[in-house]
């Protein structure tokens, strides 16, 4: 992961702080839209949740259970349509600085920990840029080799609570692919308490007789961190 080089006296320090036993549960709605070169377009609803349980504190590591339900698939204009993508439950570990020590390989899996966001070492102000590379999953894409960089915007208030906003720009070896996302984290915990990810761009989508077919694609990822009753 690649720094920024100063450390900021009067910065944030970005950190996860959480206890064994914390709990939360986070929304994920969507809206993908595929359109076929002459073809009319296809647009499906996805909608999940997960839950998050930390089972154990080694150190600056969490060991956190992932529950999902199942992804629905809804789409759009055939109401009675719709599919269930389903996974068991996976436990991963997180370090303090939100970086995910354990690889994820199922869709369902990195759809689960788009909410941990890596973190800088050292103390930032707003404007400050750090990066890595790696493989991701990507729905539809597959593995795909990618350059990530965030950007810090600053801390703003969401529903009442300080929240850090970090912004994300992804560029692949997919070039026609265009990802970007924001996120705020909770300023207390380091946990997402809201964010967005968009993909869109061409692709080529394999046919059952292996052929493929170039497509416009639009995803549009919302996820929200659900408030337990008071």
């Amino acid at each position: 992961m690649e720094e920024p080089k100063n450390d900021e006296p009067k910065g944030e320090l970005l950190r996860l702080r959480l206890k064994p036993g914390y709990e939360e549960t986070r929304t994920f709605e969507g809206k993908a839209r595929i359109e076929l070169d002459g073809g009319d377009p296809i647009t499906q609803q996805i909608n999940m949740r997960v839950t998050a349980k930390v089972q154990r504190v080694d150190g600056d590591v969490y060991e956190i259970l992932l529950e999902p339900s199942p992804i629905t698939v809804q789409q759009e204009g055939q109401p009675d349509q719709s599919g269930l993508l389903t996974e068991e439950p996976a436990v991963v570990d997180v370090d303090t600085r939100g970086r995910l020590l354990t690889p994820t390989n199922a869709l369902v899996s990195t759809l689960q920990t788009i909410g941990y966001v890596p973190l800088p070492e050292k103390r930032i102000l707003p404007g400050a840029k750090w990066s890595l590379s790696g493989e991701r999953s990507w729905p539809l894409l597959g593995n795909v080799s990618v350059r990530e960089t965030f950007i810090y915007r600053g801390a703003e208030k969401l529903e009442g609570r300080k929240v850090h906003h970090i912004d994300q720009l992804v560029k692949g070896s997919i070039s026609s692919i265009k990802t970007e996302a924001s996120y705020y984290l909770d300023a207390d915990t380091g946990t997402l308490r809201s964010g967005e990810v968009r993909i869109s761009g061409k692709i080529e989508i394999p046919g059952p007789d292996g052929s493929k077919s170039p497509a416009e694609v639009s995803i549009r990822l919302t996820i929200r961190k659900i408030e337990p009753p008071v």
